[in-house]
């Protein structure tokens, strides 16, 4: 039989609410849930408190996502090119 692709964070949903909006739903899950990378420390230990703010894991610094979504780009252009 075929397998089925698991949706692990948006299994709650079961078959409601259609396919669009639960791949939606679970880029904003994932993207909450995640660690992101501190070029300070080279760890993944930054962790988003909400949907602006993001704090580190050790010194206890916060961020804003304006300058954290900046950092991000910047360094993934860094690594690409």
């Amino acid at each position: 039989p075929k397998r089925i692709k698991k949706v692990v964070i948006v299994g709650k949903y079961g078959i409601r609410y259609g396919a669009s909006l639960r791949k939606q739903i679970k880029n904003m899950k994932v993207s909450q849930h995640s660690k992101y990378f501190c070029e300070l420390f080279e760890k993944y230990i930054v962790k988003r408190k909400t949907v602006t703010i993001r704090i580190y894991k050790n010194c206890g610094k916060v961020k804003a996502n304006v300058t954290f979504k900046s950092t991000i780009n910047r360094l993934r252009e860094q690594t690409e090119s």
